[in-house]
């Protein structure tokens, strides 16, 4: 453990999935209610969720899908927060100052009356989102080489897309994908768990956790104290023992394996094309070491404290 803060309370933060049609024998799940959204779909319309708000902050290609798809199953579809506009930012397509800039008081308030938000936030966001609301707040890393390999390769297989930096992962090699100077691509790549831990990001002018890499560093390992659970993509079951222990929840511990590019690709997804691992030149293999240094540190102590 990183500190206190992690060990919290555990009284104020343990839960229960009731089922709400007792007696009732199901041979299948119930159709959804049709104004529920896809993430709300993934939760289960005959359990209610009895316990403190189940915060995860999911890092891209990190496995994080699988552990969120796991954890709705405990919760009602009402109860799960919607793909929320305002709160979701594409990885690193927005600078320092115009993070989540449409963070109006009813997105907060919707957020905050849901059990379970998960997405793509950083840190500061969702510590602005919850304010003093009872939290369980977790997240995962994965080894940082690998989730930027896999993050490039991602977004080579998406198609027909106008998002800005997929459409340069799609037109680079990997050597000039990870030499691109557009911060877009910089707050996507560049030692993406330390700019999402400490809210730094760069902008045309400037980059505040490159003014100062080793004080940002700091930052973000400081900042794993507001997770009640920090767990790692290599031992996701681990970190599901320890979050259905926290919360003396049954069921939690086995995570099922989920590749989200390689389903999607198995499905005939009409978005996705099949791509093959881009080869890796030494040049390459320099900047990916540059892009993830910070993060190994953090991965690291992260590992070491599972």
């Amino acid at each position: 453990m990183f500190n206190d803060t992690w060990n919290y309370a555990l009284g104020k933060s343990r839960g229960v999935a009731v089922r709400v049609r007792r007696g009732m024998r199901a041979t299948r799940k119930p159709v959804p209610d049709p104004i529920w959204t896809e993430r709300q779909r993934r939760g289960d319309p005959i359990t209610w969720w009895i316990g403190p708000q189940i915060q995860f902050l999911h890092l891209e290609k990190t496995g994080g899908t699988a552990l969120s798809v796991h954890m709705s199953r405990r919760f009602h579809p009402a109860q799960i927060a919607p793909d929320l506009a305002g709160m979701q930012a594409a990885a690193g397509s927005v600078s320092t100052n115009d993070r989540f800039p449409d963070l109006t008081t009813e997105t907060r308030w919707t957020a905050r009356q849901t059990r379970l938000l998960c997405g793509h936030y950083d840190l500061p966001a969702l510590r602005e989102i919850s304010g003093d609301l009872p939290k369980y707040r977790v997240t995962v890393l994965r080894e940082p080489r690998a989730r930027l390999l896999s993050l490039y390769n991602y977004w080579r297989a998406i198609t027909n897309s106008t998002v800005p930096e997929i459409r340069i992962a799609q037109t680079h090699d990997l050597r000039a994908f990870l030499a691109h100077p557009d911060p877009i691509i910089r707050n996507a790549i560049d030692n993406l768990y330390v700019r999402r831990l400490t809210g730094l990001y760069a902008d045309a002018g400037s980059d505040p956790f490159r003014t100062n890499p080793d004080a940002a560093l700091s930052h973000a390992l400081k900042s794993l104290g507001h997770f009640d659970r920090v767990g790692v993509s290599e031992d996701m079951d681990s970190l599901g023992r320890h979050i259905a222990h926290d919360l003396d929840v049954k069921g939690l511990g086995k995570v099922p394996r989920l590749n989200a590019l390689a389903s999607m690709m198995a499905k005939g997804h009409p978005g996705i094309q099949a791509v093959e691992p881009a080869p890796i030149a030494p040049e390459a293999e320099a900047l990916l070491a540059f892009h993830t240094c910070f993060d190994r540190i953090v991965y690291d102590a992260v590992r070491q404290a599972s």
